[in-house]
């Protein structure tokens, strides 16, 4: 799962860098508070970007649906937000969301300020999800579609150009849940 701030870095030079600080520290620490009630791993937040995986450091089932889930909370989330500053005449951040699973490669590197990781095309087209994904939505791939069908709506954005990757892959938008009870 990638979630990024769309229009980063417009919007943060309008603010001190400490208000910065302060609200993407705030925007974060919900995003890991989501992470955990579902059961991801947060990988690392790169500037304005946060990434987390399911299903590669623990064993509870169904991480694509997980990861669906953590992505529509994490998407509310922010809507709440920008709901919030719009009354008080504030600026706020939307989220673009991407979400992707296959194969992946983990390990930890370094010998000071050490850190898990993952690196692999898995990553590689979840990054690229969420790129072509837009502020307030979630894009899903044809891997994750399958899988979460049965719990939630999609819908296609038809085939979407992986740059870098040479060639195509079918996304979807990620919709509302088809049940209030989805169970995992």
């Amino acid at each position: 799962l990638f979630a990024d701030i769309v229009d980063f870095t417009s919007l943060s030079a309008r603010i001190s860098p400490e208000q910065l600080v302060n609200m993407l520290n705030q925007v974060f620490s919900a995003f890991d508070r989501l992470a955990e009630k579902h059961g991801l791993e947060k990988i690392k937040t790169i500037g304005d970007s946060y990434m987390a995986i399911a299903g590669v450091t623990e064993s509870y089932p169904k991480p694509t649906l997980r990861a669906c889930l953590a992505a529509m909370e994490i998407r509310n989330f922010m809507r709440n937000e920008r709901d919030v500053a719009i009354a008080m005449k504030k600026d706020f951040w939307e989220i673009r969301i991407g979400i992707h699973m296959g194969p992946l490669v983990a390990g930890i590197i370094g010998t000071s300020k050490y850190s898990f990781d993952v690196w692999g095309d898995t990553v590689n087209i979840a990054a690229r999800a969420e790129a072509a994904s837009v502020g307030g939505k979630i894009t899903i791939t044809s891997n994750i579609q399958p899988a979460i069908e049965n719990y939630f709506e999609t819908k296609s954005r038809g085939q979407i150009d992986i740059h870098k990757r040479g060639g195509n892959i079918e996304m979807f938008y990620l919709g509302q849940l088809k049940t209030k009870y989805c169970m995992y």
